[in-house]
């Protein structure tokens, strides 16, 4: 063999060699791209993958609408009887609750949506909705003719009712018009006592306009009222859940406020979703909530919550402080202000010196019992010092909420508040809906009360 054949046979098997080389690196990489792909898969989340949940939404939103043109088919029959008509309504009331539960499911699934499934999503829900309230309206049995009095002069309450109130308050037309005629007797004879009681009449007159225009809440609400998850129908109430407190929050379970009025709710624990319906000057100090947070048709509120997610639907003239890690998202509303939600400084009440958010009386009534079962037990030791105590009883309240914030991923309190979503709007200019509150008129959560009411 000469030596330019032995050249080509060594140049063959290096080339060879190479070869095989590049070919067991690509494998390799293939191989770790493939281990890598199939353990994000087991990590990740099922409910955060687009597929699944679009396919379950379709899935969801079938079924309603099957039952919504079934249900209109029926109540456009002429012979149905009131019987009938009573079981129709209960199903359609059936209805809206799959539908709230279909847009708590959005709601949900909001940071991850992209904008234009989010916003189909939401249209084909909007007009599920629509058709339920055009089916219930055709069931419900219609007003007789009368005639309105012209002469007399509607005077406007003392307060201004929400707009789902305003939308209803023909419903009160009889009461209303019994309460002018008062009124214009009043007028028209001078006296103060009756100009008094006409006010009072007025004023309850009102008050059952705006109770009748409250939606019931579903049946998944009243399950979780039912609980002890929930309030709902209450007016000028406290509530305060959390450490050191009578009533204490289910950790990882939904909470649902529903038709409240000039209350003050304290929601201080891990929650898996919240749901704020039907809210009149009402203030709402929450957090952390590991899921979404929905709200609709809320009034003159201050709302601090802290959530992954914050869908605002039907607000109007409420100051929202918020900590999130997803684009507030807002729709049909106007007049709200957003900052940010410090929950530490929640916390803060919680632990400061000298605080009596832990009641001294639960404190003592603790050390009572500690020391009691110390004694039987035989092993009787000296109580702590109060100062001690006060010092341990506050450090464990800042490592409670601490790690519940770290295990809601809520513990930094980034930009986000600010990032809002107005779906009402979609020009480049920036919403008329919304705006940042300004830095001198922002405030604190309040001290929370000792026990709840």
């Amino acid at each position: 063999m000469t030596d330019d054949a032995a050249q080509d046979v060594a140049s063959g098997s290096r080339a060879a060699s190479v070869m095989q080389k590049l070919a067991a690196r690509q494998a390799a990489a293939a191989a770790e791209r493939e281990r890598q792909q199939q353990q994000l898969k087991s990590e990740s989340d099922p409910r955060e993958n687009l597929d699944t949940f679009l396919n379950s939404f379709s899935t969801g939103y079938k079924q309603l609408q099957q039952q919504c043109s079934a249900l209109q088919e029926q109540a456009a029959s002429s012979d149905t009887d009131e019987t009938a008509k009573q079981a129709l309504l209960l199903q359609v009331e059936e209805l809206s609750g799959g539908i709230a539960k279909l847009e708590q499911d959005i709601a949900g699934a909001a940071y991850f949506l992209p904008p234009y499934d989010l916003r189909s999503c939401t249209a084909q829900l909007q007009e599920l909705r629509n058709q339920a309230a055009a089916a219930k309206q055709q069931l419900q049995p219609k007003r007789k003719f009368a005639f309105s009095s012209k002469g007399v002069t509607r005077k406007a309450a003392a307060h201004p009712l929400p707009a789902a109130a305003c939308s209803t308050a023909s419903v009160m037309q009889q009461q209303l018009q019994d309460v002018q005629l008062v009124d214009q007797a009043a007028a028209t004879t001078g006296a103060a006592t009756h100009d008094a009681s006409s006010k009072q009449a007025a004023d309850t007159a009102a008050a059952a306009a705006a109770a009748a225009a409250v939606p019931p809440p579903s049946s998944h609400d009243l399950a979780l009222v039912a609980s002890g998850q929930g309030a709902m129908g209450l007016r000028g109430a406290t509530l305060v859940y959390g450490p050191c407190q009578q009533q204490q929050l289910a950790p990882g379970q939904a909470f649902v406020l529903h038709d409240l009025q000039d209350c003050s709710v304290f929601l201080v624990g891990r929650l898996s979703a919240l749901r704020l319906q039907q809210l009149w000057r009402c203030r709402v100090y929450a957090g952390p909530v590991a899921g979404a947070t929905f709200v609709s048709s809320v009034r003159d509120c201050t709302l601090m919550v802290a959530s992954h997610q914050v869908r605002i639907h039907d607000a109007c003239s409420c100051d929202l402080y918020l900590r999130t890690r997803s684009h507030p998202i807002i729709e049909h509303s106007s007049g709200l202000r957003f900052a940010p939600f410090a929950i530490e400084q929640l916390a803060g009440q919680l632990q400061a010196p000298g605080s009596k958010h832990c009641s001294s009386q639960q404190a003592q009534d603790r050390e009572q019992q500690q020391q009691q079962q110390q004694e039987q037990q035989g092993n009787s030791l000296p109580p702590r010092p109060p100062q001690q105590q006060s010092q341990q009883e506050e450090g464990s309240l800042a490592q409670q909420l601490a790690e519940l914030l770290a295990g809601t991923q809520l513990s930094e309190c980034g930009g986000m508040w600010q990032a809002v979503q107005d779906f009402g709007w979609v020009k480049a200019s920036q919403s008329p809906h919304w705006a940042l509150l300004p830095e001198q008129q922002r405030q604190q959560p309040p001290p929370l009360p000792l026990t709840g009411q």
